[in-house]
C-alpha cells in the first residue's frame, strides 16, 4: 500500500507468473460433471477481502497515499472500486438462489440481510460511542455501507417480478439510467447542497447511492448466472491453459497495464 502503490496492478500479475512457473504438473482426470465450487472464484473474493482489510486498516494512518481513499464528489479511486467489486461478488455468489427461474422469498431475503444490518447498527454505535472520525458525505450522518449490503436482497426480491420479463443486465441498464436521469433533473444538487433537516436527508448520500449499488449488483447477478449455468462454458475436448500460455498472457497484461489508464485519462489510479 506504501512502496508498492506506484506499482499496485502489476502485483497481481507477477503473482499469475510466479504460480505459473513453480506449479506443478497435475495429471489428474478433469471430472465429468463441473464443480459448483469455482476455485478462480474463491481466489477474487480472498483476494479483494484481503485488499479491503489492508486498506481499511491503512486510511486511517498518513502513509497511507490519498489517491487510494474514497473520493469526495466526483471520480474514481482503488477504494471506491473495492466497495464496487464487494457488491458486484455478492451478487454473484447470490444468482444460485435464481438459477432454473427460482425466485427466494422475501423472508429469507430478510433472513439473508438481517446480519449485515446489525452489523451496520453496530458500527454505528460504536463509531458514535467512541467518536470515531467519520466523512459525513461518505454516506450520510447515519447510514454505513454495512446497510447498503443488508438492503440489496430485499430491494431485489421485490423487484423479482420483473426478472420474468427481463434478463438481470437489462433490470440494470435500466436502473443506472433512469437513475443518471434523475441525478442531472436536480437529484445531484440535492446530494451535494441540501441541508441535513430530516433522516432522509441527513443519510441522503447513502440513501441515493443504493441505486448505484443496486445496479452493480444486477450485473452481478447476470454475470453468476453466467459462470454457475448448467452446461460447461468450456468444450470437452478443450485442453486447460498451458504454463507457457498463462505467462505469455500475464506478460501482456503487465504490459497493458499503465496504457490503458493512460488512455482512459485514469492516471489518478497508477
Amino acid at each position: 500500500m506504501t512502496w508498492a502503490s506506484n506499482y499496485i496492478y502489476y502485483i497481481p500479475m507477477l503473482g499469475l507468473v510466479f504460480h505459473q512457473i513453480v506449479k506443478r504438473p497435475q495429471n489428474l482426470k478433469r471430472p465429468q460433471k463441473e464443480e459448483a465450487q469455482k476455485s478462480y472464484l474463491t481466489v477474487y473474493r480472498a483476494g479483494l477481502m484481503i485488499m479491503t482489510c489492508a486498506a481499511i486498516l491503512a486510511v486511517d494512518f498518513q502513509f497511507f497515499p490519498r489517491r487510494f481513499a474514497k473520493v469526495e464528489t466526483f471520480g474514481t479511486s482503488l477504494m471506491d472500486m473495492g466497495v464496487g467489486s464487494f457488491v458486484f461478488s455478492s451478487g454473484v455468489v447470490s444468482s444460485r438462489s435464481y438459477m432454473n427461474n427460482k425466485q427466494p422469498s422475501l423472508l429469507k431475503s430478510f433472513r439473508s440481510g438481517f446480519v449485515i444490518l446489525l452489523l451496520g447498527f453496530a458500527r454505528f454505535f460504536l463509531t458514535k460511542s467512541v467518536d470515531y472520525q467519520e466523512h459525513h458525505s461518505e454516506y450520510g450522518l447515519h447510514w454505513n455501507f454495512f446497510f447498503t449490503l443488508g438492503f440489496l436482497p430485499p430491494v431485489m426480491t421485490l423487484l423479482g417480478f420483473l426478472r420474468k420479463q427481463l434478463p438481470f443486465a437489462v433490470l440494470a441498464i435500466i436502473v443506472i439510467v433512469i437513475y443518471q436521469i434523475v441525478l442531472y433533473l436536480g437529484l445531484q444538487d440535492w446530494v451535494m447542497n441540501a441541508p441535513r433537516t430530516g433522516l432522509i436527508s441527513a443519510n441522503k448520500e447513502g440513501i441515493c447511492s443504493f441505486f448505484g449499488y443496486l445496479s452493480v449488483f444486477l450485473f452481478g447477478l447476470q454475470t453468476g448466472e453466467f459462470i454457475f449455468q448448467n452446461k460447461s462454458i468450456q468444450l470437452p475436448n478443450a485442453s486447460p491453459m498451458s504454463s507457457e500460455t498463462s505467462i505469455a498472457f500475464s506478460g501482456v497484461v503487465l504490459l497493458l497495464a499503465p496504457i490503458c489508464p493512460m488512455y482512459f485519462g485514469l492516471l489518478h489510479l497508477i
